[in-house]
């Protein structure tokens, strides 16, 4: 009796960890991520899900000695339309991830960016955020070759842009991206809150003849004229979802 009393929990884990996935996942996924075409294979230990909503799919598996260790416990790969995300994923947190976007697969609905080129690379080390999905704690890097690319769309080529992720004092999640070239140096603030809604601040500090007459057909203001070139400005704010 008394080994039975001690086998039960792991009887009952076991029970638990091995269901089928196509049991469990459409009574705990939101009906809004979810369509007629989505598919479940697999169970709660190991498995993958197809044709989400937006998402093409997401494969997973769970890892107990990270759970153990209080640690983000689920290993996942998502795939979508232009981006691919992997790491390590817990309620509240996430570790080791990888952000990949090819901007020539998103949707753009501005027509002044079709046809736009280019990766996005983010890599996170750590991030952890509250029951309000506020941020909390974000170490990590952005990349981007987008202003590299474009030189045959925009008839102006700028630089790649790099920086440091963090989180700011009202819990939005903010890229801090800047690079420089012979002729200009660009900085870019982006801000993102859980509620949907963004802010952006662009500078561009230009000596090519080529800025002045290509960025302000994008918002951009021209603030000064320097030594160093004409200051250009965009700052925008509004709805990312």
């Amino acid at each position: 009796m008394k080994r039975l009393f001690w086998l039960l929990p792991g009887v009952i884990l076991g029970l638990i960890i091995f269901l089928p996935l196509s049991w469990v996942a459409p009574m705990a996924l939101p009906a809004t991520l979810t369509q007629d075409e989505t598919t479940y294979r697999g169970t709660l230990w190991r498995g993958d899900i197809t044709a989400l909503r937006d998402i093409k799919s997401v494969q997973y598996r769970l890892n107990p000695a990270k759970f153990l260790a209080g640690g983000p416990p689920v290993q996942a790969k998502v795939t979508g339309t232009g981006l691919q995300v992997d790491g390590a994923f817990g309620q509240y947190a996430a570790e080791d991830i990888n952000f990949r976007i090819n901007v020539a697969n998103l949707p753009m609905p501005d027509p002044r960016l079709q046809g736009l080129a280019g990766q996005i690379n983010v890599n996170i080390q750590e991030i952890e955020w509250d029951t309000q999905a506020k941020c909390k704690v974000l170490n990590g890097t952005s990349r981007t070759d987008v202003l590299m690319r474009n030189r045959a769309l925009f008839s102006w080529e700028g630089p790649a842009l790099a920086g440091p992720l963090s989180c700011d004092e009202t819990g939005n999640f903010v890229f801090n991206m800047a690079g420089k070239d012979d002729l200009q140096s660009v900085s870019a603030t982006v801000s993102i809150s859980a509620s949907g809604q963004y802010n952006s601040d662009i500078r561009v500090l230009s000596r090519d003849v080529e800025a002045a007459q290509v960025l302000p057909l994008f918002g951009f203001e021209e603030r000064s004229q320097t030594p160093e070139g004409v200051e250009f400005r965009l700052v925008e704010q509004g709805k990312w979802r």
